[in-house]
């Protein structure tokens, strides 16, 4: 895999991505987002905490197939950092040891100006699906009227736990 970006804008939708990553981690897997790029249909974010998950695509210009996990929070602090540049990344395959058997896997490298950016070799393919949204018939809200309608309903939010959801009134 290697795609080309310009950080603010791929910022923009990988913190969308991200804030499903939970802090409470039940899996390490799950403190990643799933990049997969494609010629045709462009780059894929894609992150889960097994309840919920998100796909999004994202602007790039993609050279090669592929895909990769990069961890989530060191993925996004580098993207804030690099101050609106084009940056590169680049998934080498490489050989991961699990167990006695060897099998591939694909190493992210970040790259931009004269910094890289090495990380940890994780397999896309042990990463859980995210259900593909099939529904036939649905509604589209505007973005600011979801913001009114989540703020006149934030009194409702269980705040005790890391996800809020509605809990019913008794």
């Amino acid at each position: 895999m290697l795609i080309q970006f310009k950080a603010k804008e791929f910022l923009n939708k990988f913190k969308v991505v991200a804030s499903v990553v939970s802090t409470k981690v039940r899996s390490p897997i799950l403190e990643n987002v799933k990049i997969v790029a494609n010629e045709k249909s462009g780059v894929l974010l894609t992150a889960t905490d097994i309840e919920h998950g998100i796909c999004c695509r994202a602007n790039a210009t993609v050279i090669g197939n592929g895909q990769a996990l990069v961890p989530a929070k060191e993925f996004r602090k580098l993207l804030e950092a690099a101050k609106g540049e084009t940056e590169t990344l680049q998934s080498i395959k490489t050989e991961m040891a699990k167990g006695k058997t060897k099998r591939e896997t694909y190493k992210p490298i970040l790259t931009w100006g004269n910094y890289r950016f090495d990380f940890k070799p994780t397999d896309p393919d042990d990463f859980p699906n995210v259900a593909e949204f099939a529904e036939k018939s649905y509604y589209k809200i505007e973005p600011l009227e979801l913001l009114h309608l989540l703020e006149r309903t934030m009194f409702a939010a269980d705040a005790g736990k890391s996800s809020y959801f509605l809990m019913t009134m008794k």
